[in-house]
């Protein structure tokens, strides 16, 4: 049996967000022992939820009554510590950032769902705007 690849509703215009989605990545580089943050912004296709308490499964720390979304993409989000496969040692990148109606979440969990066709990532709001 074959698996349902739903991509094409990632960027169907009934379902995904109409301007596109809003995405702070922030690459982290330690030299001579400082931390340097860079940050890129870009847009990508998808579609953003309201998560709710049953749909996350959050480590300790989280405060379960902060605002969360889901947001899923084609183009995986990045997590804390996300490193590429030919990242140099000292440089890696922070949790992605996505700006969704004056407010700041910041990526929490991802999961990859490439076999489906698209990425999940859950994200906690940082500020609210």
């Amino acid at each position: 049996m074959s698996l349902i690849n739903i991509s094409e509703l990632i960027t169907d215009p009934d379902f995904a967000q109409p301007n596109g989605i809003n995405v702070i990545r922030r690459q982290n580089t330690i030299q001579n022992h400082r931390n340097t943050i860079v940050e890129t912004q870009f847009k990508v296709s998808g579609i953003i939820t309201i998560a709710d308490d049953t749909s996350t499964d959050f480590q300790e720390g989280f405060n379960r009554n902060d605002s969360k979304i889901h947001i899923f993409t084609l183009k995986k989000l990045y997590v804390y510590n996300h490193e590429e496969d030919n990242t140099p040692p000292g440089q890696g990148y922070l949790s992605d950032i996505v700006l969704f109606h004056g407010n700041k979440y910041e990526v929490v969990s991802v999961l990859d769902d490439t076999d489906y066709g698209f990425s999940r990532a859950t994200a906690t709001v940082m500020e609210q705007g």
